[in-house]
């Protein structure tokens, strides 16, 4: 029995001994050689519960949904999807730019490729705010670029009308309450658009 557990903890002590030194590392910390399963069925479900196709993405943006690209800027800056009303909010820096998003929009995100968390990472961080509606093209810029849909190289469109300062966002990331306007007021007819009494069409 005592060797038994004495041969255990030699096994146990030789494979942290070659664990660490071929382990990834990152900033200084070990990573996991094995997945976090957990983890990634969340990401899984996300993705799936989420996603939309082709056809489903380019309705939503003909019925004024705002894409955003999940994307490194750099890369935005060279070619994303042309569409009326598209942000660049890059997953490694949302903080700094969860103020471009106004609430009572529907909202597509996409980034790289089906490979690319970016953009199911993004949703998780945006869901307490309660924008809007979020969905999820995953087969991302790749996708765009097979399926021989527009793109363009333009600017990124302002939904804020000309509020957001990204220098003045808190370093918490949260979006002060008068920081944001009304969704009307972003280019977005209000969710009842009909004519007032009284008035002529």
């Amino acid at each position: 029995m005592i060797l038994r557990m004495v041969l255990i903890v030699v096994i146990a002590s030789a494979a942290a001994a070659i664990y660490q030194p071929l382990a990834p590392r990152i900033g200084g910390r070990t990573l996991p050689l094995w997945p976090d399963v957990q983890a990634l069925s969340e990401v899984d479900r996300l993705r799936n519960e989420l996603g939309v196709s082709q056809e489903e993405m380019m309705e939503m943006i003909e019925y004024g949904a705002v894409v955003i690209d999940a994307r490194p800027a750099e890369e935005f800056a060279k070619a994303h999807l042309d569409a009326p009303l598209i942000i660049n909010i890059p997953e490694s820096h949302k903080e700094s730019h969860v103020q471009k998003l106004v609430p009572g929009f529907r909202y597509v995100i996409y980034c790289s490729s089906l490979t690319c968390d970016a953009a199911v990472h993004l949703v998780q961080y945006l869901e307490p705010y309660a924008f809007g509606e979020m969905r999820i093209f995953n087969p991302g810029w790749d996708g765009i670029v097979k399926a021989g849909l527009a793109i363009t190289s333009g600017p990124e469109s302002d939904l804020t009308g000309g509020m957001f300062d990204p220098g003045a966002v808190p370093s918490s990331g949260e979006v002060p309450g008068d920081a944001l306007p009304p969704a009307g007021d972003a280019g977005q007819p209000p969710a009842d658009a009909s004519v007032a009494d009284g008035e002529a069409p």
